[in-house]
């Protein structure tokens, strides 16, 4: 039993050479706590799955094609074992220590009336863990990125599925760090977590019932009105405003400094000959 726990990268500590003990507590998810804490309205019309394990819940829900999502469908895991980021990236998600949630929702519009939306995905979990705790100072990283005092706190996956009505079914992963401290053997680049910043591990079930409904009412708006209702919004947690970047996509590498973004949700970037230029996509580094 120790030995399974380990694998998961359940931190144990030894007494004794006999006895063991968690180092830091266990708070499982929990369904029934997680419904109780949403919303009356919104009790019954989502679904909500948790699993101990998954590959991945983004690709659990693409795969599961034969439900009904015209209500959202959240899905949940304790681990992924193939957690998926952007660029074809893994996202580590060891056993019971972070968030791990997908959303699965047909909306009535088509991929091209979407651009912005991993964005205003990002501004709906600034506002669940703002609600869940104002001390903390978070900031958010064109395109998909939650950032806290500089290091990477969580990632947004967006992916579709046209339909032939000419909606799509939208599939929305959040990784979130929540109760993670130890992980930099397996993590390349600079990251956080909720823990290293509060101080104290956190309960997850209380920030996923943060989580659902600030990102079913940010998605209505943004059916409604477009991301341009969340330009100003977007601007003012910037991570990137007024730094110096390089954005890749594909073959192309733009360097410039950060101008904020537009009303669709694209960089804008001013180049070394003042020329200002829009990136729809890529990847942004500092320079």
């Amino acid at each position: 039993m120790i030995k399974k726990m380990e694998d998961k990268h359940v931190e144990i500590e030894t007494q004794k050479l006999k006895d063991y003990r968690l180092k830091q507590p266990l708070l499982l998810l929990d369904q029934k706590k997680i419904l109780t804490a949403l919303p009356e309205n919104l009790q019954t019309k989502i679904g909500l799955d948790i699993y101990s394990q998954l590959p991945s819940t983004n690709q659990y829900l693409l795969d599961d094609n034969d439900r009904n999502y015209t209500q959202p469908v959240f899905c949940l895991a304790e681990m992924q074992t193939a957690g998926k980021g952007r660029m074809g990236r893994q996202w580590h998600s060891p056993f019971g220590q972070n968030i791990y949630c997908s959303l699965r929702w047909d909306l009535p519009v088509g991929v091209c009336q979407l651009s912005g939306l991993s964005l205003v995905i990002g501004l709906a979990v600034l506002k669940a863990l703002q609600q869940f705790d104002p001390s903390l100072l978070l900031e958010l990283k064109w395109p998909n990125d939650i950032f806290a005092r500089g290091k990477k706190l969580g990632g947004i996956l967006i992916e579709m599925l046209a339909k032939s009505s000419g909606s799509c079914s939208v599939i929305i992963g959040i990784g979130l760090n929540c109760n993670m401290l130890n992980d930099d053997d397996v993590i390349e680049r600079e990251w956080s977590s909720l823990y290293h910043h509060l101080g104290k591990p956190v309960d997850r079930n209380v920030i996923v019932a943060l989580l659902i409904p600030a990102i079913l009412t940010y998605l209505q708006q943004f059916i409604d009105l477009g991301f341009a209702s969340f330009q100003s919004e977007w601007n003012k947690s910037d991570y990137l405003f007024d730094k110096e970047v390089t954005v890749m996509n594909r073959d192309q590498k733009i360097v410039g400094i950060v101008l904020g973004v537009d009303e669709l949700g694209q960089l804008r970037l001013q180049t070394a000959d003042k020329t200002v230029i829009t990136c729809a996509a890529g990847e942004a580094t500092l320079r």
